[in-house]
């Protein structure tokens, strides 16, 4: 018997009780790439720049899983609400199978790509070879992650977030132990340098893939029922596509922009892009921190709206847009006041850190504008006004802050600095129009209930 929770219990959420746990899964999960730029760095800061610049365009499919994924189990979450098991069953095994044929599409995809990549976006000749031995071992774990994606969903509309935060844990775990005996070359193996940073992420996402199957077939006892494959799942693929591929859209989008910058990068210079690399590794903390927080308070808002207690629904984003931005502006200044020691990490280039430490000072403004614009979005969102952010974040990204990197980082000269000033100007941008559209109220008209 489905049990509901009641007002009483919703209410007792608390912007930390929901935030924090996503927090440390969102840490868990992004730090699988500050791991894995360690030990590029250790073999070169060409190395780390070279598989940096390109790791956007392995994110794209990235995410289009985990919204594909995200689409199942919403669809299954809805007929586990109506208590129609069977086919919340059917919904897992859709969406498990979506996965692995957009899986198998992408990792040929990738390794089509691979030889070309580098060249396309203006590569040097080391650059070219290291991304394409890169590409080629590493395209099988975007097969993984897609059946990986789809696992998570099952466990996600269970309520066993637990075992999704243990199979991240095991995947860090697994990929430092290998990335060690690759690179560094433990127990006398021998030292397979870039090829053996990829082999490190595919062991490492099998490992992942077999602990989800044992846990959701073997401890949750969910069986799918191949035999009867087509006639359980004609109905419900599209209602997964319906909701999956729209919501890829925006992050897809924004992804790509992050490619273009990338792209910048490497025609101002390798230590440009090695510079790049290693913030973006630097500033997924504090950008971990916005999401967990937007996410959090996302749920906070969306239960007042649907209660139509639209004064509380204000109050929980006027109270906790303060708490993120304090809070990223805090993990801010801790990054620029260690920042030698932490881009250190990687590298001793005296240039790629003095870069590094001029931008870590435009994060004061960065990043809290980020948090800002975020916090409102994921509100909007959560109030039914759904539409508006994503549009603003498609055009933001590809008519300010692209257009804008480019002119300042160009055309005016002031090289990679010029292009996170037009970083800088898009996010400000984003946080007040968000934020005023948050102030029109419009929100209160459009709630699903």
């Amino acid at each position: 018997m489905s049990v509901m929770p009641d007002k009483l219990q919703l209410n007792k959420l608390t912007i930390w009780s929901i935030a924090i746990p996503i927090f440390i899964e969102f840490v868990l999960t992004f730090s699988v790439f500050f791991t894995d730029t360690i030990f590029l760095s250790k073999i070169s800061d060409l190395a780390a720049a070279s598989v940096g610049a390109v790791i956007p365009v392995f994110m794209v499919f990235v995410l289009f899983f985990m919204m594909m994924a995200q689409g199942s189990g919403s669809v299954a979450a809805q007929y586990l609400g109506g208590q129609q098991y069977e086919k919340a069953i059917d919904s897992y095994m859709t969406g498990v199978a979506i996965n692995i044929l957009f899986g198998v599409l992408g990792t040929a995809m990738l390794m089509l790509i691979a030889c070309y990549l580098g060249n396309f976006i203006g590569m040097s000749n080391d650059s070219i070879e290291i991304v394409d031995k890169y590409l080629m071992v590493v395209s099988p774990a975007i097969f993984l992650i897609a059946i990986k994606a789809s696992y998570n969903a099952v466990l996600f509309s269970q309520g066993k977030t637990l075992w999704n935060m243990i199979t991240a844990i095991i995947v860090n775990l697994s990929n430092i132990l290998f990335n060690m005996l690759f690179i560094i070359g433990f127990f006398g193996l021998s030292k397979l340098g870039i090829i053996g940073v990829a082999l490190s992420t595919v062991i490492s996402q099998i490992l992942a893939v077999l602990f989800l199957i044992y846990m959701v077939h073997y401890k949750l006892k969910i069986h799918f029922k191949i035999s009867q494959f087509r006639e359980r799942t004609s109905k419900i693929y599209t209602s997964i596509l319906a909701i999956g591929v729209p919501a890829s859209i925006e992050p897809i989008s924004s992804e790509l922009g992050m490619f273009i910058i990338s792209i910048f990068a490497i025609h101002i210079s390798i230590d440009a892009m090695a510079a790049r690399t290693y913030l973006m590794n630097l500033l997924t903390l504090v950008i971990c921190w916005s999401a967990a927080l937007a996410v959090a308070n996302q749920v906070l808002v969306a239960h007042r709206v649907g209660a139509k207690n639209f004064e509380d629904a204000d109050y929980q984003l006027r109270s906790n847009i303060i708490k993120a931005t304090l809070g990223s502006f805090l993990i801010m200044a801790v990054l620029y006041v260690f920042s030698r020691n932490l881009i250190g990490i990687f590298t001793t280039n005296i240039a790629i850190l003095s870069m590094c430490s001029t931008v870590l000072a435009l994060g004061f403004i960065i990043e809290p504008a980020r948090t800002i614009s975020t916090m409102s979005g994921y509100a909007l969102r959560g109030s039914g006004d759904a539409k508006f952010p994503t549009v603003m974040a498609i055009v933001s990204t590809w008519l300010v802050a692209i257009p804008l990197a480019y002119f300042i980082g160009f055309k005016l000269g002031y090289g990679f600095i010029g292009v996170w000033c037009g970083i800088l100007i898009d996010e400000v941008l984003r946080a007040i129009v968000n934020l005023r559209r948050w102030f029109k109220k419009k929100w209160q008209l459009t709630g699903v209930i």
